[in-house]
């Protein structure tokens, strides 16, 4: 992981075998349509820096990544989504920053926030759990 912009991601329940499930999810996508990730002590990290683009500003209000890096990390996010199944959080921060504020938003909410490129700097968003299947609910 790169030592500065880190995306973590922590679940409220997040079983080892899952965790390593979505990590091999995400390196299956291949280093070209994913950014890295690393699952440690029930949390991922994500690799947020190698998305960022060069005028990027640790400061900004929300984080500026290339259209590459867009593209990468929605589908990153996208993986996460689909296969944690629990409540979670996502946070992109440089190590060390204390969050702003927690926002509440949805998965689709959260994975068209990236598409615009408009992920906040230091915002800690909560997700909802997924909901149950049709299957399930019979």
């Amino acid at each position: 992981m790169a030592p500065d912009l880190v995306i973590t991601v922590r679940p409220t329940q997040m079983p080892r075998e899952l965790g390593q499930q979505i990590e091999r999810a995400i390196a299956s996508g291949g280093h070209r349509s994913t950014v890295r990730a690393a699952v440690r002590r029930r949390r991922i990290y994500l690799d947020g820096h190698s998305a960022l683009d060069d005028r990027a500003d640790w400061r900004a209000q929300t984080w500026l990544f290339t259209p590459r890096g867009v593209r990468r990390l929605h589908a990153t996010v996208k993986v996460i989504c689909d296969l944690l199944p629990s409540e979670f959080t996502i946070e992109a921060a440089w190590i060390g920053d204390r969050t702003r504020r927690r926002e509440p938003i949805t998965r689709k909410a959260l994975l068209a926030t990236i598409m615009q490129n408009r992920l906040g700097n230091r915002i800690r968003y909560e997700i909802g759990p997924l909901p149950p299947s049709p299957e399930e609910g019979a």
